[in-house]
């Protein structure tokens, strides 16, 4: 959950504890560990030279073969050539025009152009890369409209449209939207998730989401707070549904009426995927499993590869102790990145080969 949206913990005498209808998602399909072929790949620790001291990697993006965008938790914008070492930096003091709130997305447009959503101010801020001077630069920002606020994870689905998913839950799972000539959305792809007794935005809370879009026109969607992970085409219709690893539902209590309700969780709360990413073959999803409770601090986290209908493949866990953040991918170089922080190690990135999985 993203540092802006304060997460309570309150004692679980004082609330009612909520789960989710069980008609949001139905059709479901249950797979298991089990389901799996367990690996052991190679992974590869590295870190950013140089370091950001005891700050994390908030948001992570490749853009090109070369460049790799990191926002850490100081809204600093830092890019990276492929091998971490930095290229430019942009932040507050030195970018006139650049006041990054809560970043929530990083996307990529074009081989030399990537925007930035912030979720508070609700702007994009794009940035080109000038061929005179091989340097980035911001070009422009754009305010996005009431209808297009809220947006977590985005991602392009052509040249002029993107898809995204949203914590304010309007009229479906995703958003398809144009930019140019004026920021509009062109329809909703899934049903709207509603639940008796919530806010729309609380409920989009609940469903906090992320996207992966495929070459295909198949839009893959990950819940974080319950292990649920689905598809769509580009008409909207659901092509599989799966539950798994550890099926459980979303645990969490409101506050207040419904005008002015507020989400809340508990030490019980637990996180399911963390991420979701695909490239020419597969779909991988990042899955912590843990909850809030500090003793859970070492359980570990996994991740899951399946292929694009759905089918259970390989498996693999990472034991690190520290909390992931981020999964990215890198089709360039055919390696995943995953992100870690801890006070002791700072910052660390790991990377595994796509190529032998």
């Amino acid at each position: 959950m993203k540092k802006l949206l304060t997460i309570l913990l309150i004692p679980f005498v004082l609330f009612g504890c909520k789960r989710r209808n069980t008609h949001i998602f139905d059709h479901v399909t249950r797979f298991s560990d089990s389901s799996f072929i367990h690996i052991k790949p190679e992974l590869v620790k590295g870190s950013l030279d140089p370091g950001i001291g005891k700050h994390f990697v908030d948001i992570m993006q490749v853009i090109n073969e070369n460049t790799i965008a990191i926002i850490d938790d100081r809204k600093t914008l830092s890019l990276y050539d492929k091998n971490l070492k930095k290229i430019q930096e942009f932040s507050y003091e030195n970018t006139p025009g650049l006041q990054l709130v809560s970043p929530m997305s990083i996307f990529k447009t074009r081989e030399n152009e990537f925007n930035i959503y912030d979720l508070t101010t609700d702007l994009i801020y794009n940035f080109i890369k000038e061929t005179s001077n091989n340097s980035w630069k911001l070009a422009r920002k754009q305010k996005l409209p009431g209808e297009l606020s809220g947006l977590v994870s985005i991602a392009m689905a052509n040249d002029s449209t993107m898809l995204a998913t949203s914590i304010n839950n309007i009229n479906g799972r995703l958003i398809n939207f144009t930019l140019k000539p004026e920021p509009k959305v062109l329809k909703y792809i899934g049903d709207k998730i509603d639940i008796n007794g919530n806010s729309p935005f609380v409920t989009g809370l609940v469903y906090w989401s992320d996207l992966a879009h495929d070459s295909t026109d198949v839009n893959f969607v990950a819940y974080h707070k319950t292990d649920i992970f689905e598809a769509y085409n580009r008409n909207g219709k659901l092509i599989f549904r799966m539950k798994g690893p550890e099926k459980f539902d979303p645990l969490y209590r409101t506050i207040g009426k419904i005008d002015k309700q507020r989400y809340t969780e508990n030490k019980e709360t637990k996180s399911a995927f963390v991420s979701i990413v695909s490239d020419s073959r597969f779909v991988y999803l990042l899955y912590s499993g843990r909850t809030n409770a500090f003793s859970d601090r070492h359980k570990a986290q996994k991740v899951y590869i399946l292929t694009k209908t759905g089918k259970p493949y390989k498996t693999f866990e990472l034991n690190i102790s520290t909390d992931l953040n981020k999964m990215i991918i890198d089709k360039y170089h055919e390696k995943l990145y995953i992100t870690s922080f801890s006070e002791e190690t700072g910052s660390l990135i790991y990377s595994v080969s796509t190529k032998t999985l």
